[in-house]
């Protein structure tokens, strides 16, 4: 799950830049965008959960997060696992 715990890890520092420092709101959101990744890491490491809650991020986070995935368990894994089938375009 390596490619996925960089986009957690990227989600984290954007928390952190300073250039939100008079942004909580944005701050928060990046957060939420992590423990959104984390949240999908932990389903599929415990074998179980409902992924519909990738669908209901923004378009640029569950793309980053179902890429990250694909990359780490194969687009198989998103499609018929994680049940994502037109959301995700295979990379040649």
């Amino acid at each position: 799950m390596k490619n996925l715990q960089l986009v957690i890890d990227m989600f984290l520092e954007s928390a952190q830049d300073e250039t939100w420092e008079d942004a909580p709101d944005i701050r928060e959101s990046f957060i939420e965008d992590a423990v959104a990744a984390f949240r999908v890491m932990k389903y599929i490491e415990l074998g179980e959960g409902n992924f519909d809650f990738v669908s209901r991020l923004d378009d640029d986070i569950s793309e980053q997060i179902l890429d990250a995935v694909g990359e780490d368990l194969g687009w198989d894994f998103v499609t018929y696992e994680m049940g994502f089938f037109d959301d995700i375009e295979e990379a040649a």
